[in-house]
């Protein structure tokens, strides 16, 4: 079976290089003008794309609307829902074999789909009527589409997709919830550093580590918890989902008032960062039909727009990062199938399931569920499944929000689709449960607003820094922060809004979020440019959305120069050059390029010694605590963290590690811009925007055809963002996939653009077309209504029952 599915590879390679090739693959691309029979409709719907491949759907019905709209993401992202209804489903095995067993177990053993099934039977008839509608135009392609008429990733894995089901809608809600949060391994991550290095010098290292903080260490839990952390990097790296790491989840949004607007309406501003992938995570579209009509981006299998506007409203996200995961460890009876809980034993829920693995059979495997949730310890014994024979590791259960029996979190957003104004919409996101997000809204009269809903859980005693003690009883989740008291505002006296995943509300605030929020930096650059112009236009909105003035080089450069002792010629001209740099991270600035290598190779000569191998891999991962802590560390010539404490023959200073850092810095630097003159090292050559395409990528000859790749431009700490990729030292793996700029006194100005483009069919004109236009913040119009589309370029598909 390998050998054949080699076969297949090679056969796509030259069928690729032929002119037969092409024209055979192009069978499979979607219909995208003339009628095609829907059944289920009540009415004939017209999709009407535009020339950007953006897909206007005007139905009669929001039914039908919705049917339509699951028939058009099944036409141009069937793969990617495919792939992502496995990921939540835990059946990655069953298509690509051995290699996603590890994946399998875990996610089977955290429970998100039993967590979407369960989810699912307890929606209203009014939200399972939506989820049916959408599931019904998907599987309406599926009945009419198989082998062949499929795009090309079908074939060449060998998979026949399954109709689906409500939980595959809800499964994939989820994963999304798990991609925005990841408090969990900051726990263990803070227990390992508490353990190795203990509470001084763990604060250093962590900023938001409360100054009330445990002191006393935690019991080490015997290399398990790094066993834990290096599982959850390996998911999050394979399948382009976070969890692990949240040190790149992140978004800007603002929203500006009639009193700052050149309009003297508001103009909102989104762009949310995840990770890149080719096709893209969203899917621009346009739905009408009955009170349904709204614009902005969808999330193929996920009914409904997710952040745009409608006639009367708009509305973007940032993720707010509060911490809704906690650990547990559990005191287990001997035979492992009850747990102590306030000095009795409780029985535990035992789960037998079975991974299917292509050529290999069935694996079986057993979960364990305490009252706090599912061990995940289990993902790591594997019981009786790929290692019978582990050793027993400490039972540790996983507590998170979104694992929860009911969810309503698509509710709201249905009642936001159609929300007419400020009431209405924040009457909708009562029911709102997961990821919390920073909502900004603003409406056609001229209000704006803001608010964070969902659940934040109450806790009786700790803040979850570190995994509790689940036999006490003492750390029970006690509810949720009440509606009513959730961070929220509307009108504020200023006259705008803005987030960028900053700390969200002050000390003196009730309840606990988190003590894990974003550098400052992003957030001050955006309300600073706000507030230097006394009115904004939509270009000038546009603007700070494609601001890459380095907020973090403003604040660190400085310290590094005053530190550095140049010993080379080549170091001296590059400290002139930073000299008379003006912290602009374009694509053509081979400052830019210098000071990013020097500041990465600094974490391993100060803090890596203290670590070791395993911990730095893990931390270095949080740029968003080492861009605090290292410039914080240097402030003081002579810190102790800046000795090398492998070596006893000299105590290191900040000066003779800073330039140490420089010099291996401009080295590779030399290699990698191939001995160039240094004024033409350019940041964008270095750093690349990268799409990897799942799981096509890992394929080297494929790769060419399915991912893609473009110059980008500046750092963590731009409001144009850009993060840096954890296994490569200057690549971008998240940033601002979608972004777009909305005029509440006109729609017809507003605009947006998705990377790398609207198609999930590598041969379609729209795989990739956009890709160009993101990189140079460029737009593409946000049509909204027949009439606006019909003004330009249109393929039209009539959908008839």
């Amino acid at each position: 079976m390998l050998f054949s599915r080699f076969l297949l590879i090679v056969v796509l390679i030259i069928l690729l290089a032929s002119g037969g090739g092409y024209l055979y693959l192009r069978r499979s691309l979607p219909t995208t003008a003339g009628t095609l029979t829907l059944a289920g409709l009540s009415a004939p719907v017209d999709v009407l794309r535009d020339s950007n491949g953006v897909p206007h759907i005007y139905a009669q019905t929001e039914s039908d609307a919705l049917m339509a709209l699951g028939y058009v993401h099944a036409q141009d992202r069937l793969w990617q829902m495919e792939f992502q209804r496995r990921i939540a489903r835990g059946t990655l095995s069953e298509a690509l074999g051995e290699t996603t067993v590890e994946t399998d177990r875990f996610l089977r053993t955290l429970g998100v789909y039993r967590a979407a099934e369960s989810a699912y039977a307890n929606l209203d008839a009014t939200a399972k009527a939506v989820i049916d509608s959408y599931v019904s135009g998907i599987n309406g392609f599926l009945a009419e589409h198989s082998g062949g008429q499929l795009s090309p990733e079908f074939t060449l894995i060998g998979v026949e997709p399954e109709p689906w089901v409500g939980a595959d809608v809800l499964g994939w809600a989820k994963m999304m919830s798990w991609d925005l949060g990841g408090n969990y391994s900051t726990e263990l991550m803070t227990m390992e550093l508490l353990a190795k290095l203990g509470s001084e010098k763990t604060k250093d290292l962590l900023p938001h580590y409360p100054s009330t903080g445990p002191l006393i260490l935690p019991t080490p839990m015997g290399g398990q918890a790094q066993q834990l952390l290096a599982l959850s990097r390996r998911v999050e790296q394979g399948l382009g989902i976070g969890g692990g790491n949240i040190a790149g989840v992140g978004s800007n949004n603002w929203v500006i008032g009639p009193s700052k607007s050149a309009t003297g309406k508001p103009l909102l501003a989104d762009d949310p960062h995840l990770s890149f992938r080719t096709p893209s995570i969203w899917y621009m579209a346009e739905l009408e039909g009955g009170d349904l009509h709204s614009v902005g981006a969808t999330i193929p299998g996920l009914p409904g727009v997710i952040i745009g506007h409608n006639q009367r409203i708009a509305w973007g996200v940032t993720n707010t990062g509060p911490d809704v995961q906690d650990l547990y460890r559990e005191t287990l009876d001997p035979s492992g199938t009850k747990a102590m809980f306030k000095g009795n034993y409780e029985p535990l829920t035992i789960i037998s399931d079975t991974i299917r693995v292509k050529d290999k059979g069935l694996l079986p495997l057993t979960i364990r569920v305490s009252r706090h949730g599912p061990l995940i310890s289990d993902a790591l014994n594997a019981n009786n499944a790929a290692d019978p024979d582990a050793p027993q590791r400490e039972a540790l259960a996983f507590r998170w929000t979104a694992l929860d029996e009911t969810d309503s979190t698509l509710n709201a957003y249905i009642a936001i689709n159609k929300a007419q104004n400020w009431q209405e919409f924040r009457a909708g996101l009562e029911s709102y449960v997961a990821p919390v997000q920073n909502f900004v809204f603003a409406d056609v009269d001229g209000n704006i607003g803001y608010i964070a809903p969902g659940n934040i859980p109450i806790r009786a005693k700790g803040d979850g820094t570190l995994p509790a003690d689940g036999a006490s009883g003492d750390y029970e989740w006690t509810g949720f922060i009440p509606f009513e008291q959730l961070p929220q505002s509307y009108n504020p006296p200023q006259g705008y809004i803005a987030t960028a995943n900053n700390k969200v509300v002050a000390d003196s605030y009730p309840y606990f979020l988190s003590h894990e929020w974003a550098p400052p930096f992003r957030a001050e650059r955006i309300t600073s440019m706000i507030e230097a112009k006394p009115t904004l236009t939509m270009d000038d909105m546009a603007a700070i959305q494609a601001d890459v003035h380095s907020s973090y080089a403003e604040e660190f450069l400085p310290v590094l120069l005053n530190l550095v002792q140049p010993t080379s010629d080549q170091q001296r001209q590059a400290i002139a050059m930073l000299q008379n740099w003006n912290y602009s991270t374009a694509g053509d600035q081979p400052a830019a390029s210098i000071f990013q290598a020097w500041a990465f190779y600094l974490t391993v000569p100060i803090v890596g010694d203290e670590l070791g191998e395993n911990l730095l891999e893990t931390y270095g991962q949080r740029r968003q605590l080492i861009d605090l802590a290292i410039p914080a560390m240097l402030q003081d010539p002579n810190n102790p963290w800046c000795d090398d404490v492998t070596t006893s023959q000299a105590t290191e200073t900040c000066n003779t590690m800073v330039t140490q850092a420089l010099d291996v810095a401009l080295k590779d630097l030399s290699f990698r811009q191939k001995e160039a003159p240094m004024e033409q090292w350019r940041w964008g050559g270095l750093h690349l925007a990268l799409f990897p395409h799942n799981p096509l990528d890992a394929i080297g000859p494929l790769r060419g055809f399915f991912s893609k790749a473009i110059e980008s431009q500046g750092d963590g700490s731009t409001v144009n963002v850009s993060h840096i990729a954890d296994d490569a030292p200057f690549d971008q793996d998240r940033g601002p996939i979608y972004r777009h700029i909305i005029d509440l006194g006109d729609f017809a100005n507003s605009r947006m653009i998705n990377a790398p483009g609207q198609a999930g069919h590598f041969l379609s004109p729209h795989y990739d077309d956009l890709l160009e236009r993101w990189q140079k913040v460029e737009y593409i119009p946000m049509l909204y209504g027949r009439s606006a589309v019909n003004t330009g370029e249109v393929e039209m598909l009539q959908l008839q029952p």
